[in-house]
């Protein structure tokens, strides 16, 4: 399983994109910010897959982002359809994310799948009201995931653009004001929808040492050992975090997780792709 926001504002490093994607293995890619161009360049190259486009008028002009979801070998798509993020009417731009999250069933083999590709709305803003407006737009995105994670059938995979920095901790320990950010809620180690963050699993399951050695030096046993997807600093001040996860269902077990941040800033990506290596417990 892969997820990836390959970037919609450079569709002309589109086929040195499609080009990583094939020396990658994975049966699933969930891609985020793939414009119109990339996805064609992408079909181009072999790939099945679907495509959701959000097209809105920025302060820059017309821009597209979109969602798509891409298989191959032996995987065969069903019933795409869009979950809607529910944005509130209110906002200055309803529409704007109403095409950021995708779903459909996957056949592969004997086994049938529930995936989705998300892109979280961003809520970083300078002026206190639009960032008031943002919030309550990711908020709500964030709600109506949940909601379509509770009624859709198991297995699960989701492969999101979460446009989130923080990392995994119990909702007890989270800061006040956390409660009020659904976000925060949705990425609590303990978090209601029941998913687990495939990165967290893997150090668990697979490098415990490494989570006992950051216990022992008094420090937050996930807190920097976990992979860099984006950078939102500046060269001189960066800040690294991690963006882009995937989640599973309890039926998958992780064997291995790997964040191709490096290659994919080389073809054109602002972000990282992060593959993860998982088997059905059937």
């Amino acid at each position: 399983m892969a997820t990836w926001n390959v970037n919609a504002f450079n569709p002309a490093r589109a086929a040195d994109k499609a080009n990583l994607l094939g020396l990658v293995a994975w049966d699933v890619a969930l891609l985020q910010e793939v414009g119109v161009e990339t996805f064609r360049v992408f079909r181009e190259a072999g790939f099945t897959g679907v495509h959701a486009l959000d097209f809105f008028e920025g302060p820059h002009g017309p821009r597209a982002h979109g969602v798509a979801i891409l298989v191959r070998g032996d995987g065969v798509l069903h019933d795409p359809a869009l979950i809607s993020l529910g944005v509130p009417t209110d906002a200055p731009d309803p529409l704007r994310h109403a095409t950021r999250a995708l779903a459909a069933r996957l056949e592969f083999g004997d086994q049938s799948l529930s995936i989705a590709s998300f892109h979280a709305p961003h809520a970083a803003h300078r002026d206190p009201e639009r960032k008031r407006q943002l919030r309550a737009e990711k908020n709500a995105a964030y709600t109506a995931l949940e909601h379509w994670i509770a009624q859709a059938p198991r297995p699960l995979v989701l492969g999101m653009d979460g446009n989130v920095w923080t990392e995994p901790a119990p909702m007890a320990s989270l800061p006040p004001g956390a409660a009020a950010c659904n976000e925060a809620l949705f990425h609590a180690s303990d978090a209601g929808h029941g998913l687990r963050d495939a990165l967290v699993e893997h150090f668990k399951r697979n490098r415990p040492e490494l989570l006992d050695r950051r216990r022992a030096l008094g420090l937050n046993p996930l807190d920097g050992a976990l992979s860099v997807t984006y950078q939102r600093g500046t060269n001189n001040h960066p800040k690294v975090n991690r963006m882009d996860r995937i989640h599973l269902s309890d039926e998958f077990t992780v064997h291995d997780v790997e964040t191709l941040y490096e290659d994919a800033l080389t073809v054109g990506s602002d972000h990282g792709m992060v593959v993860a290596r998982v088997s059905t417990n059937a």
